[in-house]
């Protein structure tokens, strides 16, 4: 366990203190602004040598059912949904099941009574343009039949306690056994029954959930609990991921394959929509280019997003790289009451809108994928990141940078209006049509829910790209 604080004392200094067992060996880079610690950070791990989303990808949003319908989905309504989404003309290029799919968890099949013809499922859905996607695990339930057969062949992993029976952990769908990704014949029986059920029924990528290893469980022999970290990579970068990424620590294999990292879930009020933001320009500039905020709209088995959360998240997302989606602005269920909430045409409008901004964008984020690749770049960071000498952008987490040349400053509250600060340059209001002189506070900013506003710094890299894609029609 790591305690880190900053100006603790009133003297300026940071300190941290470390509780561990055995020896902690670090890296402490001392520079004078956070862009050269950062430099400094990529000059040892290295930058990725891919990102494991494609230009298509960055550029339309992915549909997954969890927040539309957390486990009580089927595939009548998942086609009411993809159909839905089609018919208002919010594009996307992957509409992906969610939890729950199984007849139990492990079993790889279909759950026959809420799918009944999961062919025709896929086959409908690529008929709307879609890729279809499909979430998975490496958890098997205790109740599944593919339980028995791995305990029996010996691929699951064992108990850190018993090593002599299976390791089983508790989770929010049961009790588990996990499949043993160190044993090679485990990882492969499990990547022969996910090869079957894609080419049985046309999937096209996967979702992977839940972790590779718990610590309850005992690694196998020439093994350490962190080499599992490594050999989940090694199996998900093996398949399209459609966009939804991985939570996976990142050691030298998720680093290398330039994992999409999706955040823990988030709530589906104002506070979740800040939450997210920050915590994106949090992981950006710890190493993570590739980012994305919870789901547009936020899950957590909360009451559904309010129309002005909803529409103010997708505005937000669309000047992130990648937008995750899922609640539906044609319509979703209250998870907490099980009754439709509908929205009005303005919330399919608004948030179409946001989509079309976004892939106008793609060619700018393009860039910044590639140079991310290049120099480690973040692709989204904080204000100070490119402006160290601008004291006041220190204390802001409401707006950021997307690549050196577009500043984004959505509302993420429920006010009319909001305080705008444009560091040193000369930018571009984009919602304006005008030039403005930094830095300069632009105070009391109005910000109807029609309004989503956003700079592009007319002397930096990009700039006539982004200009392109975001000015006036």
């Amino acid at each position: 366990m790591m305690d880190v604080s900053l100006n603790a004392g009133q003297d300026g200094l940071g300190r941290f203190g470390v509780d561990s067992g055995s020896t902690y060996k670090a890296t402490v880079f001392v520079e004078s602004t956070p862009r050269a610690v950062y430099d400094d950070y990529i000059g040892v791990v290295g930058t990725p040598r891919q990102s494991d989303a494609t230009y298509e990808q960055y550029e339309k949003p992915l549909w997954n059912s969890w927040a539309q319908f957390y486990t009580n989905v089927s595939q009548e309504k998942l086609l009411a949904y993809a159909t839905a989404l089609h018919d208002k003309g919010l594009g996307g290029h992957t509409v992906q099941l969610d939890d729950k799919w199984e007849s139990n968890y492990g079993n790889m099949t279909f759950d026959p009574k809420a799918y009944p013809d999961p062919k025709a499922m896929s086959t409908q859905i690529h008929s709307l343009g879609y890729d279809f996607g499909l979430w998975v695990t490496l958890w098997i339930n205790l109740d599944s039949t593919n339980y028995q057969y791995a305990a029996d062949h010996d691929y699951l992993l064992h108990d850190a306690a018993d090593p002599t029976k299976p390791c089983t952990v508790t989770w929010w769908n049961g009790t588990a056994g996990i499949v043993d990704l160190g044993n090679p014949a485990a990882k492969a029986w499990y990547q022969g029954n996910l090869k079957t059920l894609m080419d049985t029924y046309g999937i096209d990528g996967l979702k992977f959930d839940t972790r590779f290893f718990d610590d309850q469980c005992a690694p196998r022999a020439g093994y350490t609990g962190s080499d599992y970290q490594r050999l989940g990579s090694q199996l998900a970068d093996s398949y399209d991921l459609q966009g939804a990424g991985i939570r996976v620590h990142w050691g030298s294999a998720a680093h290398e394959a330039g994992f999409v990292v999706r955040q823990l879930d988030k709530g589906t009020d104002w506070n979740s929509l800040q939450a997210s933001v920050s915590q994106n320009l949090a992981l950006s500039t710890i190493g993570y280019p590739f980012v994305e905020t919870d789901m547009i709209g936020g899950s957590l088995g909360q009451p559904a997003p309010t129309k002005d959360v909803l529409v103010r998240w997708a505005q937000s997302s669309s000047y992130m790289p990648l937008m995750y989606a899922s609640t539906s602005p044609a319509g979703t269920t209250d998870a907490t009451t099980g009754q439709q909430v509908p929205y009005d045409d303005q919330t399919v409008a608004l948030y179409r809108e946001a989509i079309a901004r976004h892939e106008r964008l793609a060619p700018y984020i393009w860039d910044q994928v590639q140079r991310a690749l290049k120099t480690g770049d973040p692709i989204v960071r904080p204000l100070f990141f490119d402006f160290p000498q601008d004291r006041a952008s220190y204390t802001i987490s409401d707006e950021w940078m997307l690549g050196p040349a577009v500043l984004a400053a959505p509302n993420l509250t429920a006010s009319a209006s909001r305080d705008i600060h444009l560091p040193a340059g000369t930018w571009y209001d984009v919602n304006r049509g005008r030039t403005v002189k930094g830095p300069v506070t632009l105070t009391s900013y109005a910000t109807p829910l029609t309004v989503t506003p956003a700079f592009v710094n007319l002397r930096a890299r990009g700039a006539a790209k982004a200009l392109t894609a975001l000015r006036r029609q």
